[in-house]
């Protein structure tokens, strides 16, 4: 037996076919969705992290650029009562200042770092070479080096 179908109705077998292709391609598209979704998730926490770390890299800089400015102002009130510093607590960080008097007396080289510590271990650290010159109080000349920043975690 065979069963006629009037032009404008499907039978049930059709029916049945259709709605199986629907469905897979429905999931095929959620699929599809859920991948770009995790792939676009995953690149803003990858975004936000090299902008965490760039901060991070500014920051430690600043303070050790800070601990510079601590020794030359140091230097130029009393030098010879300046012999650096060490763990001074500034802002989100820290910095260290080594002082070495250099072969003329009136010149010093000055090794500062800038730390950012997270969990009892450092995370970011800079250092700032100098060579200093102090004349009668005032300072007479900076010669600079920067250090590349070290990073730990984020």
């Amino acid at each position: 037996m065979h069963t006629i179908s009037s032009p404008g109705r499907t039978s049930s077998r059709t029916m049945m076919r259709n709605d199986g292709a629907a469905l897979l391609v429905v999931m095929g598209l959620l699929g599809a969705m859920t991948i770009l979704a995790g792939a676009f998730i995953e690149g803003v926490h990858m975004t936000l992290a090299q902008q965490r770390a760039a901060s991070n890299d500014l920051i430690v800089r600043n303070l050790a650029q800070a601990g510079i400015d601590s020794a030359i102002a140091s230097l130029c009130g009393d030098e010879s009562a300046y012999e650096g510093e060490s763990d001074v607590a500034l802002g989100e960080g820290r910095y260290s200042v080594r002082l070495t008097r250099g072969p003329e007396s009136n010149t010093y080289r000055v090794n500062a770092i800038g730390e950012l510590e997270a969990g009892g271990r450092v995370t970011h650290s800079f250092e700032i070479k100098a060579r200093v010159t102090v004349q009668d109080g005032r300072l007479t000349s900076v010669t600079q080096t920067e250090v590349k920043p070290k990073r730990g975690d984020t």
